[in-house]
Formats: C-alpha cells, sequence, structure tokens
C-alpha cells in the first residue's frame, strides 16, 4: 500500500502529513481505529479509502469519521483533503527498504525535541486534549436543576414547621417520598456542592423519618432512619446533623429502657461542634434525663449545667427550624421530666415549675408557630407533677384540652405518659375518687380507637 504515495509531491495536505511520518498506510489505518475507540466513536477506515482521502478524491465523509480525523491528524477535514498550500513538497526516494521523504533543497527543515515524532506526536497531544475535553463534559453533567435543592429546602422548612400539627402519618408518607427523590438524585451526577447539599438534605429527612417511625411505634425502623441519617451528616460533613441525630438517638434509648447507652450517645454528641444552632443543648438535656433515669443525681446536675452552658453559646438558627429547634420551652418540658424521674418533693415541685413555664411558653406562640405534640408532652408532664403532689384538681383542669389534641393526634411518646398518669390515678387514695375515675375514663375513651359500625343482620 506505500505505492499509493504521490512521487510527485503530496496531493492533499493529509498526504503531506503522512509522508512526513513514520507509519505505514496500513499503521494509519490502525491509528485511526484507536483514535476512533478512544474517543467513543463508531468509525472505520480501509487502507483503500485512505488511500482516496490523500488524493482528494472524497471531499466529505461521515460525521464520525471527520472528528476522528480530526483529532488523529490535527486539522478538519475539509482542509485535509485540500491541497497543502505553501507547504513544500516533499522529495520522495527510493531506498532499498522502501519509500522516505526528504525536504527539497532549499526548505526548512524543523528540528523536533527528542521523543517527539511529527504529526505522530501531534495525534497524541490532540488525542489526549480530546479526553480531556470529554470528562470536562461529563464533569459538568448534573441532574440537579438551579433550583432542585431550594425547592427541597422549602418542603422540608414547611414540613417541620407543621409536623407537631397534623397526623403523624400522612407526614411519614410525605416526607418518605421526598426522600426517595433525595436518593434518585444522589444516585447520579451533580456537582460536589450539590452532592454535599443533597446529603445534608436526605440525613433531615431520614431524621425526620426516624421521629415518626418511633411516634408511630416502629422502634427498629426509628434506629435505623437515625443511623441512615447520622451517615449522611458524615458524608455531608456537617456537625450540626451529626450533633442532633446522636440526641435523637439518645431520646430513642432512654424510651427503650436503655438509660446508659442514652447517656453515651449524648456524651458522644459533643465531639461534633455544630456549625449553628442547639444541637448541643438538646443532646445534653438528653443526657440529664438519661442519667435521671439511673438516679444518678450529680450526672443530671452536671448535664443540665453543660445543657445551660450550651444555650448561651448558641449562634444562629437551627435549619430548618421546627422541631429541630430545641426552643427554652422544650429544655424546661425535658428537664422537668428529668426531674420527675428522680423523684422527691424538691424534684416534684420544680419538675412543675419548669413543665408550667414550657406550656406558658408554647400557647404564648401564634397559632400557625404552635407545636401542638410537644405542648401536650409539657402538658402531661404537668399533670403528672401535679399528681405527684395530690393536686388532682390542677390535673384534671391541665389535661382536658390535652385530650381533644391527643384524640386527634396520637403518638407513642404521649402513649407512655397517658400510661404513667392512669397508673398514678390508680393509687389507692384515688381508688374511691370520682373525679380520679373521670379522668381515667377521659384518657381511656381518647386512646381507645373508635370500631368500625355493625352490619345490621
Amino acid at each position: 500500500m506505500d505505492q499509493a504515495l504521490s512521487l510527485s509531491g503530496p496531493r492533499t495536505l493529509l498526504e503531506h502529513l503522512i509522508q512526513c511520518s513514520d507509519l505505514s498506510i496500513e499503521e494509519q489505518c490502525e491509528a485511526f481505529a484507536r483514535c476512533a475507540r478512544k474517543l467513543g466513536e463508531r468509525a472505520r477506515l480501509s487502507p483503500r479509502q485512505l488511500g482516496r482521502w490523500m488524493a482528494g478524491e472524497v471531499p466529505n465523509a461521515r460525521p464520525t469519521a471527520r472528528r476522528v480525523a480530526k483529532v488523529l491528524w490535527g486539522h478538519d477535514f475539509a482542509v485535509l483533503v485540500e491541497p497543502p498550500g505553501s507547504l513544500p513538497a516533499a522529495t520522495v526516494t527510493r531506498t532499498q527498504t522502501g519509500l522516505a521523504t526528504q525536504p527539497p533543497t532549499g526548505s526548512v527543515t524543523l528540528l523536533q525535541p527528542s521523543g517527539y515524532r511529527g504529526p505522530a506526536g501531534e495525534m497524541e497531544v490532540a488525542m489526549a486534549a480530546a479526553e480531556s475535553a470529554r470528562f470536562a463534559q461529563f464533569a459538568e453533567q448534573s441532574n440537579v436543576g438551579p433550583h432542585t435543592i431550594e425547592q427541597f429546602r422549602d418542603d422540608i422548612e414547611r414540613i417541620v414547621a407543621n409536623y407537631g400539627n397534623r397526623p403523624i402519618y400522612p407526614a411519614f408518607v410525605e416526607v418518605r417520598e421526598l426522600r426517595n427523590r433525595a436518593f434518585e438524585l444522589l444516585e447520579g451526577r451533580q456537582p460536589p456542592g450539590q452532592t454535599s447539599d443533597l446529603y445534608l438534605i436526605t440525613g433531615i429527612l431520614c431524621a425526620i423519618l426516624g421521629e415518626a417511625s418511633h411516634d408511630l411505634g416502629h422502634v427498629a425502623a426509628a434506629k435505623t432512619q437515625l443511623r441512615t441519617a447520622f451517615l449522611c451528616g458524615e458524608l455531608a460533613g456537617n456537625n450540626w446533623l451529626r450533633a442532633w441525630v446522636r440526641g435523637q438517638q439518645s431520646g430513642m434509648a432512654y424510651w427503650n429502657n436503655q438509660p446508659r447507652t442514652a447517656a453515651e450517645l449524648a456524651t458522644d454528641s459533643w465531639q461534633y461542634i455544630p456549625e449553628t444552632g442547639t444541637a448541643r443543648v438538646h443532646a445534653a438535656t438528653q443526657e440529664a434525663r438519661a442519667h435521671a433515669q439511673l438516679r444518678d443525681q450529680h450526672g443530671v446536675d452536671r448535664a443540665l449545667a453543660r445543657a445551660q452552658q450550651a444555650r448561651e453559646q448558641v449562634h444562629g438558627d437551627d435549619y430548618p427550624g421546627g422541631f429541630f429547634t430545641f426552643s427554652p420551652a422544650r429544655q424546661n418540658s425535658l428537664t422537668a421530666s428529668a426531674r420527675l424521674l428522680l423523684g422527691g418533693d424538691a424534684n416534684r415541685n420544680e419538675a412543675e415549675a419548669l413543665a408550667s413555664q414550657a406550656v406558658d411558653l408554647y400557647k404564648a406562640e401564634p397559632p400557625e408557630r404552635q407545636q401542638l405534640g410537644l405542648l401536650c408532652l409539657a402538658q402531661l408532664r404537668l399533670t403528672a407533677a401535679q399528681l405527684g403532689a395530690d393536686n388532682l384538681e390542677g390535673a384534671a383542669a391541665n389535661i382536658g384540652d390535652t385530650l381533644t389534641i391527643i384524640a386527634q393526634r396520637p403518638s407513642e411518646t404521649v402513649s407512655r405518659l397517658l400510661t404513667q398518669i392512669t397508673n398514678a390515678l390508680q393509687r389507692p387514695h384515688y381508688q374511691n375518687t370520682t373525679l380520679a375515675l373521670d379522668l381515667r375514663d377521659q384518657i381511656h375513651t381518647a386512646t381507645t380507637p373508635a370500631l368500625p359500625p355493625q352490619q345490621e343482620p
């Protein structure tokens, strides 16, 4: 095939480049095939077709072939199949080993750097540039539009703002759908900054699902959701989420009668310094309640001191707000729970004062911002403190509105607190008290699901 080279000078720029190279026609075709594979192009070139290109007999070619030719020989196809213009014609001489090219007399010979083989080297450089360009195009691809992250944030803020005021299961379903969308996006491609944002969003959604799963009475599922939420915090590099989830896990361990685990989880959260917000206040107060369950007065006092210190060091708001904000009302309510667990008149009196303050703070919020679920917990803790002081009338007056909310929005945590109150109403000195019997009936009615109507025979 080397006989295809013109003996009177190159007819096209392509023929000139091939004459100046050390590759045979067959080797040029093999180089074309390798270049096509690297570029992901479905293009082939036979020695016969290359000969026609070199002779200028083919003014055009398939787009795939043109793209490969441009990368391989460094020029547009239309330029390659045109005469070489002012390029000096190569003088072709025959040697014992075949054809050899020599520059014409008087022409300028370009000295190439060591290891560089003229057009063959240009081919490698061009191919490397094309590969980098293809990678840049791939890296720029994103399945996250400019408004996707913003929409996720808006949805989350709306959900957590209303979580305590709506039935739990519909909220669970909505959050699960949002989380699944976030999972799907994370399986695609996006810039690293958007990936980090998506992990934070997914972690928050899993934390909400953990809270909802626990409220619905599914403890194992709740634990799984929180483990995933913590992992997302790790992948996002977000200390606020990691610290908050540790506090959630501590609370869940407490309700599972695992006080030592609860204390350890809350303590572990302190290695994560939150970027903003109240996550440390939350974790320290959870730790205090875990120590109270262990009847460790000193542990409670130490944890509450840390909670107060953390409160004084809070800067910035919690994102996304709602129940992720550990407000003073919530802190008072949870501290009241710890004091009740410790027992004794002094702790009970302090618990009553704290729970009463929490109820007042919750009720002072505008209706659209009230967290009715948290208000119920504070009212039930106030009721428990009042019953501990044998203030049956105060307990009866406090629990009435609470039972109306509970009937509309039952949860596992509220059910456990109601069980404790029912047990308190069964103490011997309340056995024959009409008001105590009436309260027990009200609690039973509020917590017993209505039976479906019976069909007539």
